[in-house]
């Protein structure tokens, strides 16, 4: 009988349920490694621990250790911040308590993934050549292109302090671990200077590329499809509302599908009476795959967008703009996917659908039949698998 090799993941958040980006990816990652692996995990949260979930990490992993603190404690690990290069990402998720711990166990794995950068202030607890980080994306490479152009104040002032050492801490540790993957093509060819750095996108489930249930309500729909406590999907959301709905045809319905709505996004319903708010849904994939279309008007935010290959794997038309394409790798415009690079560009193509052109409903079968090639979860693991093998 072969013994299955042991593999330790640290993230920062419950993964269950699957709920936004972050989320996902660590509840596909526990699916797809239990298979071949033994798997630890250590989660760092402020969130309690539902059945649901606990009932997921029982059946996922060998043994899970959850510290949770108060978001009030979370905030006092900050003020160390100022007088160190350590960012303020890394710096919120380290505690005393989860360091002994991980001390005790640092010997019993053959690899130990560390889940997006925040998780990697337990770095030198281990080995660096059992050492894999998940980068997802670059915060730094964000935070510096998203400054400009973010809605909020507060983060627009938090990017500014961050971006350079989010940078030049993400470099040093891509030169120490034993390699690191990135979902977005292009970062990961910025990063490949500083260390071993491999490209393994992110893949979409596969139940969504079978989905069939439309509703005719919703058809006059247009739908964006994210967490909304989420800054970048605020920035998109805002800016779709400012620039785009004005131009739009008085029938047509902006439908925001998302959880945990920011204030700004309430107040924006309550102003605009062709703006609906969801909040959290159980199944938000009947309104997507029934709208005239989903729109991407990414602003702020990297890596690629979970909230486009979804509405993609459902057939749906997508509109969204070079920020939200460019990871997107294989995608051709027109073909796949719309890309519109001024609000009046959206507004045309948004207009033309609504006016009952046929001519782009290939765009949707189009999109479904891509990512089956492309984005799949059973890809992500073949490579995956690749990797930790090599």
């Amino acid at each position: 009988m072969t013994i299955k090799k042991k593999i330790l993941i640290i993230s920062p958040g419950i993964p269950h349920p699957p709920v936004d980006g972050h989320k996902l990816k660590i509840y596909n990652l526990l699916k797809l490694l239990k298979i071949d692996y033994d798997l630890d995990l250590v989660v760092i949260t402020s969130e309690k621990l539902e059945p649901d979930a606990e009932k997921f990490l029982k059946e996922s992993c060998n043994n899970y250790k959850i510290f949770k603190y108060s978001k009030l404690r979370f905030f006092l690990n900050l003020f160390s911040g100022p007088f160190n290069k350590v960012p303020f990402q890394v710096l919120y998720y380290k505690f005393a308590a989860v360091s002994r711990y991980l001390t005790t166990n640092s010997n019993n794995y053959n690899y130990v993934f560390f889940n997006i950068i925040r998780t990697t202030g337990y770095f030198k607890l281990f080995d660096p050549d059992k050492i894999i980080v998940d980068m997802v994306d670059s915060i730094g490479i964000n935070y510096l292109r998203s400054r400009k152009r973010t809605e909020s104040f507060l983060h627009r002032a938090i990017y500014n302090l961050e971006a350079s050492r989010l940078i030049n801490y993400e470099r040093a540790i891509v030169s120490k671990a034993k390699a690191t993957l990135f979902v977005n093509k292009f970062e990961a060819a910025a990063y490949s200077k500083w260390g071993v750095v491999k490209w393994l996108p992110n893949g979409v489930n596969e139940d969504l590329l079978h989905f069939n249930s439309k509703n005719n309500s919703y058809k006059n729909f247009v739908c964006f499809f994210g967490a909304m406590f989420y800054q970048p999907n605020i920035d998109a959301v805002l800016w779709f509302i400012k620039h785009v709905l004005p131009k739009l045809h008085e029938e047509i319905v902006f439908c925001i599908l998302g959880q945990r709505p920011s204030s700004k996004i309430l107040k924006a319903q309550e102003d605009n009476k062709n703006v609906i708010v969801t909040g959290y849904l159980d199944n938000p994939y009947e309104i997507l795959q029934s709208a005239l279309c989903s729109v991407a008007p990414m602003q702020t935010g990297g890596g690629i967008q979970n909230k486009i290959l979804e509405s993609m794997a459902l057939g749906q038309i997508t509109i969204t703009n070079k920020l939200g394409f460019q990871p997107i790798t294989g995608a051709i415009d027109k073909e796949h996917i719309l890309v519109a690079h001024t609000a009046d560009e959206f507004a045309s193509i948004i207009n033309q659908l609504f006016a009952g052109d046929k001519s782009l409903n290939k765009i949707g079968d189009n999109a479904r039949q891509f990512i089956l090639n492309k984005f799949s979860w059973e890809s992500y693991k073949i490579q995956l698998k690749e990797i930790l093998e090599s």
